[in-house]
């Protein structure tokens, strides 16, 4: 029971300098996180929010492998993006401003820009990012 409590207590914390709806976002990221066994840190958790790579080359290869076939699995159903390769995970849809392969994905109801967390490849090492894209 005390370690529910101060659980609630540490994540009410971290949300409390934030809106409604950016509490909504970070609960959701944290919670796609999860879905492919990642915990990142606070200060992670701000630098990917502040759009800034997060690297993640201190995972094992075989988490790093674990991650790459969830995010193949959520890609592909999610975003319809089939026979997914490493040569996705560096650029997609052809552009170089748009890196990686799709995660998740938030609607911004006041324009056509849709932010994406994605999974990367930067300078040989696997990475995080959120980025925005307009449809």
């Amino acid at each position: 029971m005390l370690t529910t409590n101060l659980e609630t207590n540490k994540q009410l914390i971290k949300y409390q300098n934030f809106s409604h709806s950016q509490t909504e976002k970070l609960a959701k990221l944290e919670e796609v996180l999860a879905i492919l066994g990642l915990q990142l840190s606070d200060s992670e958790l701000n630098r990917l929010q502040d759009k800034k790579l997060v690297s993640l080359e201190g995972l094992t290869l075989a988490d790093l492998g674990t991650v790459l076939i969830l995010a193949s699995a959520i890609s592909s159903q999610k975003f319809k993006q089939q026979n997914i390769s490493f040569r996705d995970l560096l650029i997609f849809n052809g552009t170089s401003n748009t890196l990686g392969i799709p995660l998740y994905c938030w609607e911004n109801k006041n324009s056509t820009t849709k932010t994406y967390l994605r999974l990367t490849f930067f300078t040989g090492n696997p990475a995080i990012v959120i980025q925005n894209q307009d449809d």
